[in-house]
């Protein structure tokens, strides 16, 4: 049309730009890869911390009214000051709380059977996930039916499964009137349920995880001899924090005569219970928030590495840009211009390692979601995610590639012409200290939880777990368990046989005193002292490897007489000597008849709890026996038919002592298998950038290195002129990093009750690790450079 302007291409600078661009990143292919191996493999491992902590932080969080749900738990004050909590209440708490306490929509008891035992028609299996509650579960939490009523759970034995047990019981039949028997793992009664309803399964993400809901019945005889969960959905408005004083009336009112002076009923959100557990006795498999801090950190710590990386290499690389930047300077080119044309380099940069780290991170995810024990999926449709990759891209590209931009578009053109002015060392130097820092940090932590963990192997435990086999009988066997341990001790290469009502590893039951039951001993005002109660046959303590400290072992006369106690219950009741001493149990005077070494029933993160042990002959809820020899195979074939002539209805399960036990630390376990991945991660980042900052030194000291040279300098002397900075830097690193890992793993051992010690001789070793692997690096450079013709080394100048 006539008088219109025509049309001019968009960006055809752009294009020509980018196209610069690569063939420069391509020219100079060796930093380019350099560069893209430190940012790949640092954001990959940011990505794959990052996927882990969205996870811990959504548990529970999908649930509609989540931020209206709290559970109620109990809490007690102990003499010394020290709080004690537990996640379960009385269980009419919730009852009260529904009819007195202001600001409470609704509540929700919640049982758990554990282990529970599963039959229909003439199967049965063991399988987990088997939870009581009352109608309003379904209510209060976004777990969808598919089928069926929930309402039906108000009728007693009636049952609501999720889709895949549906599926795994009943085949493609209607689940909905079938039946079903269950008995928990300490239970040797089964009862039959009727299926009234199919939920969706449940999403990993939430403690409640249940592949069986059944309906919840108080003890209507003694109700306040029971336990739950309990759960209260509050109005909306009313926080947590509001329900203080509704509990204080509470706790003078109703539950008064049930609740001693110490304890009190606290309220915890839903949101917090999966990483603050800090309570005994909980649903699902509890986080730590600690971790996610942790881990946290360490994400933020290799993103910066790996950005100081990009800066060093950038700045060893600036050298030979100075004459480019020279000349574009002389023909107009503005600061402004420049500093865009290096940021877009970094960009792409950034932009292809984060393209390259995807797919790493992808790739990882099932391992790395297998060793954190956690689903993890790395889905790019997913706004959350995307936007995390755009934004690290970003702040990458842009924090590590400004200062290099910067300092190259402000130098003048007669500067750029001879090489540019000298940039500030102590820059420099302090981004090299602070890698190092980190990453010694990270590997000395390593080093402390593996060596914590050897110290946690070979500790004295009480017990002898090699080669110890547990069958968990479920009280099952009942008068027939005398026969059943005679059975198995008739079998070759079996030691030992013995049953008791609880095992390293599993709750043991709960005694407690009234003052005037336990003699020469007088409790402090407002103490309720308890102990860890073991009922057990004549030859648990020699079939578990315990080892007795004074008295003797149960005897068959001993029934209903005398009893045994761990060292801790003679230090906590403070007696020179126990034996003789007595406790009172119902009115009968108990005679301490032995003393046993301290039995470790918990992970060494808890001190050894006073423990009495009464003789039981028919004890067989767990059955114990030692296994000599290599034959193990052949024994447990034998075992198993022992136990099928017994226990014909029963899916014959076992587990070995060490493996249970060494389950207890299996968090530690992970966190030094990643601690000591990323570390590597760290360091190999660290020594890259340490690579390309003493290629620049290198480069910045040519001249000075030809003229020592011609004047006779020999290569030892000038890889130790090129190598004493980068020394010294390692050397301040070490000094910076050992008072922090030292400060933050001396409070990571405070969890444990049972610690090694830290000594300044392992931070030693690391500093001296990464010295070596510093002057390593450097000398790689510094060789070459010493090497080089000092003809040539004087022309490039």
């Amino acid at each position: 049309m006539a008088g219109e302007k025509p049309k001019v291409p968009h960006h055809p600078m752009l294009l020509s730009h980018l196209q610069y661009i690569v063939r420069r990143l391509r020219r100079e292919a060796g930093y380019s890869a350099i560069n893209l191996f430190g940012l790949t493999i640092g954001l990959a491992s940011v990505l794959l911390i990052g996927l882990f902590v969205r996870e811990e932080l959504s548990w529970d969080a999908f649930h509609e009214k989540s931020d209206r749900i709290v559970r109620i738990r109990m809490s007690q004050t102990l003499p010394d000051g020290t709080t004690s909590e537990w996640n379960q209440t009385l269980g009419p708490v919730a009852d009260v709380l529904r009819e007195q306490a202001p600001g409470i929509a609704s509540a929700v008891r919640i049982g758990e059977m554990p282990g529970p035992l599963v039959a229909v028609d003439d199967e049965s299996w063991l399988d987990s996930g088997f939870l009581y509650a009352e109608p309003t579960f379904f209510e209060m939490f976004d777990f969808p039916l598919v089928a069926g009523s929930a309402a039906e759970l108000a009728r007693p034995e009636t049952i609501i499964l999720s889709e895949s047990t549906a599926r795994k019981l009943f085949g493609d039949a209607d689940p909905i009137g079938q039946r079903l028997t269950a008995g928990g793992r300490w239970s040797a009664t089964s009862t039959e349920f009727e299926v009234v309803g199919v939920m969706a399964d449940m999403p990993g993400n939430t403690h409640l995880a249940a592949n069986y809901v059944a309906s919840y019945q108080l003890n209507t005889e003694n109700p306040w001899r029971t336990i739950a969960y309990t759960y209260v959905l509050l109005e909306p408005g009313v926080q947590a924090a509001d329900l203080l004083d509704a509990f204080r009336a509470i706790e003078d009112g109703p539950v008064t005569e049930y609740l001693s002076d110490r304890e009190s009923l606290v309220a915890q959100p839903l949101t917090d219970i999966h990483l603050y557990p800090a309570a005994a006795g909980d649903l699902g498999t509890p986080g730590d928030i600690r971790y996610v801090y942790l881990f946290s950190g360490i994400a933020l710590i290799i993103l910066v590495i790996a950005g100081i990386n990009y800066v060093n290499l950038a700045m060893a690389r600036s050298v030979r840009r100075m004459a480019e930047v020279g000349v574009r300077k002389s023909i107009g080119a503005g600061p402004g211009q420049l500093m865009g044309q290096f940021l877009s380099e970094a960009l792409l940069l950034s932009a292809v390692a984060v393209v390259l780290a995807v797919m790493l991170a992808d790739a990882s995810t099932g391992w790395f979601g297998m060793v954190m024990d956690r689903s993890l999926d790395l889905v790019l449709t997913d706004g959350v995610v995307l936007a995390g990759i755009v934004g690290v891209t970003l702040l990458l590209g842009l924090g590590a590639g400004l200062f290099p931009a910067v300092r190259m578009a402000r130098t003048s053109p007669i500067l750029a012409f001879r090489g540019g002015a000298e940039s500030r060392s102590l820059t420099r130097q302090g981004l090299v200290v602070f890698q190092f820092a980190a990453s010694l940090a990270l590997i000395a932590s390593t080093i402390i939880i593996q060596k914590q963990l050897s110290f946690v192997q070979n500790t004295r435990l009480g017990f002898a777990a090699d080669q110890t086999l547990v069958l968990p009988t479920r009280s099952a066997l009942g008068e027939s368990g005398v026969a059943f341990k005679e059975r198995l001790t008739g079998i070759p290469a079996v030691g030992a046989v013995g049953g008791g009502s609880a095992v390293p590893g599993e709750n043991t039951g709960i005694l407690f005193f009234d003052e005037g039951e336990i003699e020469d001993y007088v409790p402090p005002e407002n103490d309720r002292l308890y102990f860890n109660w073991i009922t057990a046959d004549a030859a648990f303590g020699p079939a578990l490897g315990a080892q007795l400290v004074a008295g003797r072992w149960f005897r068959a006369e001993d029934i209903d007489a005398g009893v045994l106690v761990n060292e801790a219950t003679v230090r906590r009741l403070g007696w020179d000597s126990a034996l003789g001493k007595t406790f009172t149990f119902n009115g009968t005077p108990r005679p301490v008849i032995g003393v046993f070494e301290d039995i470790h029933m918990e992970a060494l993160h808890k001190e050894v709890l006073p423990m009495i042990m009464t003789l039981g002959e028919t004890a067989s809820r767990y059955v114990i026996l030692n296994v000599a020899g290599q034959d193990v195979s052949g024994v447990l074939g034998a075992v198993e038919g022992v136990w099928k002539e017994f226990l014909p209805d029963q899916p014959f399960t076992y587990s070995f002592l060490d493996d249970e036990f060494a389950a207890m630390y299996a968090d530690e376990r992970r966190l030094a298998h990643l601690l000591g991945g990323f570390s590597a991660v760290a360091i190999l980042i660290a020594l890259i950038g340490l690579f390309g900052l003493a290629a620049y030194a290198a480069e910045r000291r040519t001249k000075e290195i030809g003229i020592r040279k011609v004047l006779g300098a020999s290569v030892g002397g000038i890889v130790g002129l090129l190598s004493r900075e980068f020394v010294a830097m390692v050397a301040i690193a070490f000094v910076v990093s050992t008072p922090i890992a030292w400060v933050v793993m001396s409070r990571w051992l405070e969890t444990f009750a049972y610690r090694m010690e830290i000594t300044w001789a392992l931070f030693a070793w690391v500093g001296l690790a990464g010295l070596v692997l510093a002057v390593g690096t450097v000398g790689v450079q510094a060789v070459r450079a010493a090497l080089a013709n000092p003809v040539e080394s004087l022309r490039s100048e």
